[in-house]
């Protein structure tokens, strides 16, 4: 009797315990799901909808040369990885392609390696060679080297395959306003914004600097799956306000340039 107590209470606080570590996952379980995996040279970028079944998987050229996050400037994807922390590689990455990445698969939490692995296997995948589908040109250095960028092709491909279909379907537009000293980020902000399938109207700047991203919006928009995705990945507080407006702080100015 005692026994089957003692194992019956342990058997509640190990839910507890999962439920809790599973309550703290960074996916929704509802969106996209996008993750870089880094090798020591290779780096690869996989990415499923649960809602369509499908998943694309694209290895990045190792001639690619990618502008970096933290200001730190530009590496081919070769070198990336022996350049900084995992993590860093992964945001590096989704800065340079347009996308939200949710990090470096093999240094997320294992209750998000595990959701992530157990809902690919479920998923129909589909390999893409940047080059072959000609989203990647090639041009020379002035030090003689051939090295890769993305083509313009590219922003609409990202749309075609990153688009969170959920979050498509709540037909959200957003305004990207620029509240840091830095020319540009807003545009940047504004091109994963737009392959995460949220309809930018309008990419401008406030005189007014602030330091931390605020994203208003009418009340019945906070639990939307496109506002929790913004507010995640801009590390935003939220305000109600008349329209949804997206204010760049210098937390983002900060990751992006390391000033």
């Amino acid at each position: 009797m005692l026994i089957g107590t003692i194992l019956l209470v342990g058997l509640i606080v190990s839910s507890l315990v999962w439920g809790y570590r599973w309550h703290l996952s960074n996916w929704d379980g509802r969106s996209r799901f996008t993750v870089v995996q880094a090798g020591k040279s290779v780096v690869t970028v996989k990415s499923f909808d649960p809602v369509t079944g499908r998943g694309v998987e694209i290895t990045l050229p190792k001639d690619l040369e990618i502008e970096t996050i933290s200001g730190r400037g530009r590496y081919l994807v070769q070198s990336l990885t022996q350049a900084g922390s995992a993590d860093w590689v992964a945001q590096s990455v989704g800065h340079y392609l347009g996308i939200f990445v949710l990090g470096e698969i093999s240094h997320m939490s294992v209750v998000d390696q595990v959701r992530f692995w157990w809902a690919a296997s479920k998923m129909q995948w589909q390999k893409l060679d940047l080059v072959k589908a000609g989203l990647v040109e090639y041009d020379q250095t002035a030090d003689n080297l051939t090295v890769g960028h993305l083509s313009a092709k590219w922003n609409l491909a990202s749309r075609e395959l990153f688009t969170s279909l959920v979050v498509a379907q709540e037909e959200l537009a957003v305004k990207v306003v620029n509240t840091t000293s830095v020319a540009g980020l807003a545009a940047e902000a504004a091109r994963a914004i737009e392959s995460a399938g949220i309809s930018v109207v309008e990419v401008t700047a406030d005189p007014i600097l602030i330091d931390k991203c605020l994203l208003t919006g009418q009340a019945q928009l906070e639990k939307k799956v496109g506002v929790q995705i913004l507010k995640r990945q801009f590390d935003c507080q939220w305000q109600a306000g008349s329209e949804l407006r997206l204010n760049l702080g210098s937390n983002y100015r900060k990751s992006i340039t390391g000033d």
